[in-house]
């Protein structure tokens, strides 16, 4: 897959998650929140309803987990400071997408 088709598929996982389920400073908080790298590793995982952090880590070697999201999440990257980290990763996919 090219970096374009996998910002694709990846914005398809991320874009129907509700803004208040998304966390900044770690995969997962347990419960209900993972920051974009531990929702797209729950998704791609056998259990989506499973927010442990084994789970939330599970797929980091998926081809879909190449696309670097920690930084743009956290609001690290002076490129994309949006005021959510959904809003900054939707960004920054949505730039890949466009080159």
């Amino acid at each position: 897959m090219t970096t374009k088709e996998i910002a694709t598929k990846i914005l398809e996982l991320l874009s129907p998650i509700p803004e208040e389920q998304w966390i900044t400073g770690g995969y997962t908080n347990h419960s209900s929140g993972c920051c974009a790298k531990g929702h797209l590793c729950r998704l791609l995982s056998d259990d989506p309803s499973d927010y442990s952090r084994r789970n939330c880590a599970s797929q980091l070697h998926n081809e879909l987990c190449s696309i670097p999201l920690s930084m743009v999440n956290d609001g690290g990257d002076w490129g994309y400071q949006q005021a959510t980290p959904k809003a900054r990763v939707i960004a920054y996919l949505n730039d890949i997408i466009n080159q």
